[in-house]
């Protein structure tokens, strides 16, 4: 049975996600109801008062039309192709952000994993230099190690 607050039953969309900002106090169902426990004789079983959020809630709660004489099923959401498959579902549902510039320098099959860590390192400013090192207060010598010219910092290490 269907879950009233935690299932896609209104229009394939969770009604807790869709108000998150509502509680089952204030709504009057409680969490573990199911869709089936406010539904009776055809006909929506709903607390009366309402804030402007529980009004909309109701709106769509009372939009969902059931097809009655039919059995219920479960739908599989499809990609293009019209395969159901796991990495559509992974990519559906992770969080995606921006790509950074470096990610193609560093995700590759030929870069080995010491490497990739190095650069990873390097590219948010971790990699423990010694202009890094003398900020926390270690006491060294500062010149570079390979010229000795220059103080040794991100810029000269990786450059």
């Amino acid at each position: 049975m269907a879950s009233f607050w935690f299932d896609p039953w209104v229009n394939r969309m969770v009604l807790r996600d869709l108000f998150p900002n509502l509680s089952f106090l204030e709504a009057g169902i409680e969490r573990d109801v199911k869709v089936a426990d406010v539904w009776e004789n055809g006909e929506w079983i709903l607390p009366s008062l309402m804030t402007a959020d529980m009004a909309h809630a109701w709106s769509l709660v009372r939009s969902v039309q059931f097809l009655f004489g039919q059995d219920d099923e479960i739908r599989w959401n499809y990609n293009a192709s019209g395969k159901y498959s796991i990495s559509f579902r992974y990519d559906a549902i992770r969080n995606r952000r921006e790509k950074v510039f470096w990610r193609d320098l560093f995700w590759s099959k030929v870069v080995y994993s010491r490497l990739i860590f190095i650069l990873w390192l390097a590219a948010n400013n971790r990699l423990a230099v010694k202009q890094r090192l003398f900020s926390w207060g270690i006491s060294l010598n500062l010149s570079c190690c390979f010229c000795g010219d220059f103080q040794e910092s991100l810029a000269t290490f990786v450059l």
